[in-house]
């Protein structure tokens, strides 16, 4: 796993091309920290604590349920990314772990603009598709949902590798979706 540290030799100490960390009078030679091993910026440090409700497939795969969790992510990272990507990873109920979105997706960015959220996925995506009994994609509206109860999102624009995709897990998939909150039920 990689490490970054808040060390910024390169720019105090131009000499300084890299820092070994030991503890102990034996403790064994350890790799050598580099430049590129090190937090780019002073925002990497900073962290910042969301509160937010996800929207997840019930057990019977009918409608969504709302779990809440807490997220505390770097401010340089994407908060909307951030949020896709767990929803990527599924959620862990009293009755199993359950994931709805295929293991194999990658949110490759998910950006806000004009209260729209972007969010570029790959073709991976596309495998797997939860569908209420009405047809609607719990797949889709557990993201749209999610995302729609930021206060800076009010549509979801989805796209597969940076192209827009007619109408492939659900009808509008090619346009804005705004969430549908009658998918949800209270409490599993």
């Amino acid at each position: 796993r990689n490490m970054k540290i808040g060390l910024f030799t390169d720019t105090f100490y131009p000499e300084i091309n890299g820092v070994a960390i030991r503890a102990g009078e034996t403790a064994e030679e350890g790799p050598v920290l580099r430049c590129e091993n090190m937090v780019p910026s002073i925002e990497d440090l900073r962290l910042q604590e969301y509160d937010i409700t996800f929207y997840f497939p019930s057990s019977d795969m009918k409608s969504l349920v709302a779990v809440n969790k807490n997220l505390v992510i770097s401010e340089a990272d994407s908060l909307t990314q951030t949020i896709v990507e767990h929803l990527i990873l599924g959620y862990r109920f009293d009755t199993g772990f359950r994931r709805h979105i295929s293991q194999y997706t990658k949110c490759l960015s998910a950006q806000v603009r004009s209260r729209t959220c972007y969010v570029d996925l790959n073709m991976e995506f596309l495998e797997m598709n939860l569908c209420s009994d009405d047809g609607l994609s719990l797949t889709v509206y557990s993201i749209v949902n999610t995302l729609c109860l930021l206060d800076t999102v009010d549509r979801v624009q989805f796209l597969i590798e940076g192209e827009k995709m007619s109408d492939v897990m659900t009808e509008g998939f090619d346009s804005p979706m705004e969430p549908d909150y009658s998918l949800v039920i209270a409490e599993e």
